[in-house]
């Protein structure tokens, strides 16, 4: 008898990624994006358990995001700072920090005095940086889904190490 393999559902945080896929759906994208930065939290939480909560973050980010999307030394410079950061630091810093601590909705058709801005349309460009009106503004589509696929993949992965018995 062959043993069966696991399925995305058996795994404890599944229902964070579930979830986050039903509101996009529904047109809550904000709050699919909240889920899915709640999971790498967990996902960070788990692999990375004595760093600081913005270091496993970070970190995480940095070793599961495609390889398109960390490309060594791409940095953003942010102009309302003056700051130039990686992307799984603008992640940190500028959605997640404000979403979940602050419950600060980040879209550009909602404007108030942040530094990165969501545009949720279709064909938003990835990253625009408008030195003119010192922000950043990042498709929102695209965070969704590379956060998601950053979370299908560790969902993957562990399940792989589980059912091989290696964990």
């Amino acid at each position: 008898m062959v043993a069966e393999k696991p399925s995305m559902d058996d795994h404890e945080l599944s229902w964070l990624l579930r979830d986050a896929i039903g509101l996009s759906h529904l047109g809550r994208r904000c709050g699919a994006l909240l889920l899915l930065l709640c999971g790498v939290d967990a996902f960070a939480q788990r692999t990375y358990p004595g760093l600081t909560q913005r270091r496993r973050f970070e970190k995480f980010l940095r070793e599961k995001l495609p390889p398109h999307t960390r490309i060594e030394n791409f940095s953003i410079n942010i102009p309302k700072t003056q700051q130039t950061l990686r992307i799984e630091e603008i992640f940190y810093k500028y959605l997640h920090n404000p979403m979940i601590h602050e419950g600060a909705h980040l879209d550009i058709g909602k404007p108030h005095n942040f530094a990165v801005y969501l545009d949720w349309n279709d064909g938003a460009v990835t990253v625009n940086v408008d030195n003119d009106a010192d922000q950043v503004i990042l498709s929102g589509r695209w965070i969704v889904e590379v956060l998601a696929n950053v979370i299908i993949d560790a969902i993957t992965n562990d399940l792989t190490t589980d059912s091989k018995g290696t964990r």
